[in-house]
């Protein structure tokens, strides 16, 4: 019963209390199977390390300059050939959860609205990395500029945030821009969760920067049925209130080309860029797209 009540809330707004309940699923996602390729672009420090209380990335056949300490011997025995284990950088271990929506997200035509996916998302992905002792950060970015909280020490606080991006905006959102983003460090892990499929040339420039020394992917989430309604007069809640609206299936036709248009040119370029899109559906559950996230390497 709890599963459904997330796949479907009876409500958008969603309280601390219901963003708690996805910790359990959260730690019952299973375990990776794929390992994320590093990046091979200049600028990235994303290396192997040999050392101790760091995830095992590759065991191999000793190398001249391999440290002694680091050597398997019970492999070494088994195989009768000496073998080292290599371990993941630390830095693989900071995580980034950047959220910015507009009020387009606030919508949807099944379930849930758009916006409630992805902040049960936020909540679910968080959860899971504080569950692997992650470096956590989250970034909000939907007033006008980028707060962050440390996860690690702030989750409370991270959780009340993400309630409060799910009350309805009366007024326009005005998202921070990319190209205000402050990056420090190299070799991090940035997740976007965001619909915007539109930035300006200096948010470019920002995000081009940021895949050159960190992973980063985008996460977007719409509503693939919202430009197959069934034809006839509809009041939509905008931002200077109701608004009749006439849907026909010639406007949702030149609406969903218009749409796929500009999500085509923006993944086009996000990949310019170095930046890897996954979209998915409102009809997936937060528990479905975090295991396909697993699945891809994108999170541990």
């Amino acid at each position: 019963m709890m599963l459904e009540n997330i796949v479907a809330p009876e409500s958008p707004i969603l309280s601390v209390k219901q963003l708690v309940q996805l910790a359990p699923f959260a730690a019952s996602l299973g375990r990776r199977t794929v390992r994320r390729q590093a990046k091979k672009e200049q600028g990235s420090l994303r290396q192997t390390r040999r050392g101790h209380g760091l995830e095992l990335l590759e065991l191999r056949a000793y190398q001249p300059h391999d440290e002694v300490k680091h050597i398997d011997w019970r492999v070494t025995a088994r195989t009768g050939q000496v073998h080292t284990r290599l371990y993941a950088q630390e830095n693989d271990h900071v995580r980034l959860l950047l959220l910015q929506l507009t009020n387009d997200a606030y919508f949807g035509t099944r379930h849930t609205f758009v916006s409630t996916r992805y902040l049960q998302l936020a909540s679910l992905l968080g959860y899971r990395a504080k569950q692997q002792q992650e470096q956590l950060t989250f970034w909000d970015g939907c007033d006008g500029k980028w707060q962050h909280f440390d996860a690690n020490q702030r989750w409370q606080k991270v959780l009340e945030q993400i309630t409060k991006r799910s009350q309805i905006p009366l007024q326009p959102v005005i998202g921070a821009t990319f190209d205000s983003m402050v990056s420090k460090g190299h070799g991090y892990s940035y997740l976007v969760l965001s619909n915007r499929i539109e930035l300006s040339d200096p948010e470019w420039q920002r995000l081009s920067y940021l895949s050159k020394h960190h992973d980063v992917t985008w996460i977007l989430i719409d509503d693939q049925r919202s430009f197959s309604l069934p034809p006839g007069q509809y009041q939509l809640m905008g931002e200077t209130g109701a608004t009749a609206v006439t849907i026909t299936k010639q406007t949702q036709h030149k609406a969903l080309q218009a749409y796929e248009r500009g999500l085509g040119n923006f993944h086009h370029r996000l990949q310019q860029h170095g930046v890897t899109l996954l979209r998915y559906d409102v009809e997936n559950s937060p528990i479905e797209i975090g295991r396909h996230l697993l699945h891809r390497g994108v999170i541990r």
